[in-house]
């Protein structure tokens, strides 16, 4: 079983991609299944799209649909997801504290950090957009005047 990644999609599906020759003849010569990730197909759709239009991205999701690759939607990962996360976010936190500590006796350095870091929060944070507002219906005192 090989699982393909976006840039091998995309060489097997664009004839005139430089990797073409070498991703066909790899895959012929393995001759088992292969498996395409679902965390890939918006990116495998957007590079199709920009380099071959969207006809192409409609063939790749045909072949999927025809049983070319088998579509690996990852649940058994989520574990392994969570833990390396969770690690991930872990070594972040510490990070922070150690930059926090180094930069305590530069004010110039400490503006600058505190810049970023709040660059950094308004790319993490989404608000929702406002609730549309809701007509009210009118009054007996709204209809008298």
């Amino acid at each position: 079983m090989i699982t393909l990644d976006t840039s091998a999609v995309v060489a097997l599906v664009n004839r005139s991609d430089v990797c073409h020759g070498d991703a066909a003849r790899a895959l012929a010569d393995h001759g088992g299944p292969t498996v395409v990730p679902l965390a890939i197909l918006a990116e495998v759709a957007e590079v199709l799209d920009d380099r071959l239009g969207s006809i192409a991205t409609v063939g790749f999701l045909r072949g999927l649909e025809q049983g070319d690759s088998l579509l690996d939607c990852g649940d058994a990962d989520v574990p392994r997801i969570r833990e390396l996360m969770a690690s991930a976010f872990k070594h972040l936190r510490t990070l922070d504290v150690l930059v926090k500590n180094e930069l305590a006796g530069d004010r110039s350095l400490q503006s600058v950090w505190k810049r970023a870091r709040r660059v950094e929060d308004t790319r993490r944070t989404r608000t929702a957009p406002p609730a549309p507002e809701t007509p009210v219906a009118p009054t007996d005192a709204d209809k008298a005047a």
